[in-house]
């Protein structure tokens, strides 16, 4: 189980995060529950939410407390001109296509 994915076999993960909570058997992880020869660039996840500390292959990428994942400096790299927007200390990012948010 992951908060993203439970297994990536060679894919890549861009620029995502996880808040949900992640339980089950075996390889639970925040991101990702297992990580197979697959890349992950700039992706986190919330360590309280998700209720997990760790995730499988994720390095350079990691679990942040949810003060940090409501504030754009934590997500390095990533388009908070075009792409993403936040509404800081109150919001995780979301994606600006969406037409609604709360």
């Amino acid at each position: 189980m992951g908060g993203l994915l439970a297994y990536n076999h060679t894919g890549s993960v861009q620029y995502c995060y996880a808040v949900g909570n992640v339980s089950g058997p075996a390889f639970p992880g925040g991101l990702l529950g297992f990580n197979d020869n697959g890349s992950v660039v700039a992706s986190y996840w919330d360590a309280a939410t998700t209720k997990q500390a760790a995730s499988h292959g994720s390095e350079p990428s990691f679990g942040k407390t949810t003060q940090e994942m409501r504030v754009a400096s934590t997500f390095q790299n990533w388009d908070f001109t075009a792409v993403w927007a936040i509404r800081e200390t109150l919001d995780y990012p979301w994606l600006q296509a969406v037409p609604e948010h709360p």
